[in-house]
């Protein structure tokens, strides 16, 4: 699938899905979005890996990645940072994204003509070290128009929870990551 297509198909979708949230879209050939929230703006942007989005594009797998960036004030004035989506999600929410790239996944095998032993193998075995997690870019799978709307879908739906989520306790991936990961380090020694 090549790259247009992936975004016209996840755009339909998560316009549908986030409907009620507000977010203005931005010009942009990447789906972009941006919203008013605590002491800033949040903007969404979604991109595909360009070396996989037109590569064989009805043979190979796709990949994207979720980009968030949260603009807002601070002590030395207007500040970015970057905010995960997984930072915001729980854990029946990281299991759909397994399984999405797991559909993904088998839809690629079954198209190079995998035997059912080598798709099991692979699709079965995807699993902990996949899942998106809030420290990190993660690439997510899509094979066709299908797994693209699948995936607008889920993250608009998601997206009202988010940003109510995210206004409660805005933090950038480094103070969560503080936070969580590194709670026993002092913050600004590591």
């Amino acid at each position: 699938m090549r790259e247009a297509e992936f975004y016209e198909n996840f755009e339909r979708a998560f316009v549908v899905a986030a409907r009620s949230t507000g977010l203005r879209r931005l010009k942009s050939a990447q789906p972009k979005w941006k919203i008013a929230a605590t002491n800033g703006v949040v903007t969404f942007k979604f991109s595909t890996n360009a070396k996989s989005a037109g590569l064989l594009p009805l043979l190979w797998i796709g990949e994207f990645r979720p980009t968030f960036a949260w603009r807002h004030d601070a002590a030395k004035g207007k500040i970015n940072d970057t905010v995960s989506f997984f930072q915001y999600t729980d854990r029946a929410k990281v299991e759909e994204a397994v399984q999405l790239q797991r559909v993904a996944l088998d839809k690629y095998l079954r198209n190079r003509l995998a035997g059912p032993a080598e798709r099991t193998g692979w699709v079965d075995g995807y699993g902990a070290l996949e899942e998106p997690k809030p420290d990190i870019d993660r690439w997510l799978h899509y094979f066709d128009g299908a797994d693209a709307e699948a995936w607008g879908t889920y993250f608009g739906g998601f997206m009202s929870v988010w940003l109510r989520q995210f206004n409660e306790h805005p933090e950038s991936v480094y103070d969560w990551c503080s936070r969580v990961l590194w709670k026993d380090l002092e913050k600004n020694k590591a």
